[in-house]
């Protein structure tokens, strides 16, 4: 950018911000734009707020359509850094975000060189592109009407996942009861057939959660770190939570889902879980295990706590327009996401089936991959009642085992514990924070006192832990320098 250029856009800057200004007064509104305040870009402006006496900060949001189509930008944002408001404005079209084009970008093929696997998310309202490592996730989360986005979303990490990675590095589970996910069919990534039955998916989720506990048990082997990560994608997948015949079926379901959830980050398992309309009633599991959303517009600002903790989804544009939150990234991310076109994605699958299909059978007898049979899913779905029951008892005692780990770990935290303490922080009934608090003393974490007083939490180091206890806590994903780490903060009551 020449000097020339740059003084041009300086001019152009300060009579934008004083029309910024002058428009949010005539809605009672007072605000000011120092010049120090103003970032130049080529196409954008980025003008620090100053709120003057009696103006609210949720005042510069609610008004903010309006100036937009006042002063006719195509681009017009609010977004809060910090302790400081900022409005990021631009009177040019948004760069075009065609997810194609981002796949030949230098940013794009920069980060796939450092990142296991890059998931390209759009551009910021800077213009800047956002990508992040689906890896660290570990889970996702989506949430979204109709017409906001989220399964252009879903189909552009698809086509991400399908077109950047081979099977020996990705495979993929999709589960769709509505079918709008059906064009993905028939790629050499899928590890089973595009599931919409319940029946099929619980089976599918029982053997997965299988795999897990397979993975989980072969860490220390060499053989681990080859293994392909899974990505399992579940486009509502409430409607599949709630899709179970009977109360037992509902419960192992979620169950399921559950521990996959927590424990799947150790196994090289990741979830991606959308939703049209979550609630805190409807989801059923607990998501505190996601900590990645993807947020486009949603009905009630309701289901934006349900899956953000905070309201502003429900103010989102639609078409792409959402809100990314990360635990790489300790503030919400404005993001317009990734585009590609029904005829595009056509010709980007047409074109991954016919590269496959041309490697030689030695080439995809290599393929490591995590496949699921006919013989797999026939033998799960002619299990007996008994089976199934005894899978159920298994799983809730898998469950229970898993709550039971949480808490020792947990527990080590602190110099004394109680029955009221593990209620109080796991929502858990009386019997059984009694019946915890008794296993505890059996793996001689606490004394034997009183159960209604506090009992001293007695290991202060990894070696005073008993062998039995430390591979109890290593099964359920707690390696030894994580349990060093805990005991190091020990200290609380």
């Amino acid at each position: 950018m020449s000097y020339y250029d740059y003084y041009l856009l300086e001019d152009i800057a300060d009579e934008l911000a004083k029309k910024i200004i002058k428009r949010y007064k005539r809605h009672g509104v007072s605000i000011d734009i120092k010049d120090k305040g103003i970032t130049i870009l080529q196409d954008r402006f980025k003008f620090k707020i100053k709120l003057l006496p009696g103006t609210r900060v949720d005042q510069i949001d609610k008004y903010s359509k309006d100036v937009q189509v006042s002063l006719k930008l195509p681009l017009f944002q609010v977004i809060q850094e910090s302790l400081s408001i900022f409005i990021i404005a631009s009177k040019e079209s948004l760069k075009d975000n065609n997810l194609l084009d981002i796949f030949k970008s230098s940013e794009y093929i920069a980060a796939k060189k450092i990142m296991q696997i890059a998931h390209p998310l759009g551009f910021d309202a800077m213009n800047k592109l956002v990508i992040a490592d689906l890896a660290l996730y570990p889970h996702l989360m989506l949430c979204g009407t109709t017409g906001s986005g989220k399964s252009t979303a879903i189909k552009s990490l698809l086509v991400s996942l399908l077109g950047g990675y081979s099977p020996n590095k990705v495979n993929i589970l999709i589960c769709d009861k509505a079918g709008d996910l059906l064009p993905f069919a028939e790629l050499p990534h899928l590890s089973c057939p595009i599931i919409q039955d319940f029946e099929v998916f619980l089976n599918i989720m029982l053997l997965m959660r299988a795999e897990m506990e397979r993975r989980i048990s072969m860490k220390h082997l060499e053989e681990f770190s080859r293994l392909p990560i899974i990505v399992c994608v579940i486009d509502e997948f409430l409607a599949f939570i709630s899709g179970a015949d009977d109360k037992r079926s509902s419960k192992l379901v979620q169950d399921t889902l559950s521990d996959i959830l927590r424990r799947g980050r150790h196994a090289r398992i990741h979830m991606v879980l959308a939703a049209h309309n979550p609630t805190k009633q409807n989801v059923k599991i607990d998501i505190s295990d996601i900590p990645t959303k993807m947020a486009f517009r949603v009905a009630k600002f309701t289901n934006s706590v349900t899956v953000l903790g905070e309201s502003g989804a429900e103010k989102l544009r639609g078409k792409g327009d959402m809100l990314f939150q990360s635990s790489q990234n300790d503030e919400l991310q404005r993001i317009q996401g990734a585009y590609i076109s029904p005829e595009d994605i056509e010709e980007a699958l047409d074109q991954i089936r016919s590269y496959y299909s041309s490697r030689s059978p030695k080439q995809k007898e290599d393929a490591k991959i995590f496949m699921l049979n006919e013989t797999n899913l026939q033998q799960m779905g002619t299990t007996t009642d008994d089976a199934r029951l005894n899978t159920l008892v298994n799983t809730k005692r898998n469950s229970d085992d898993a709550l039971l780990a949480r808490i020792v770990m947990w527990a080590l935290e602190y110099d004394s514990i109680s029955c009221n303490k593990i209620i109080e922080t796991f929502s858990v009934g009386w019997p059984r924070a009694k019946r915890v608090l008794d296993k505890l003393h059996e793996f001689g974490i606490v004394g034997d006192i009183y159960e209604k007083l506090p009992r001293v939490v007695l290991p202060t180091s990894l070696e005073d832990l008993s062998p039995k206890v430390v591979s109890f806590l290593k099964c359920h994903g707690y390696a030894s320098e994580h349990i060093e780490e805990t005991m190091k903060s020990k200290g609380g009551n």
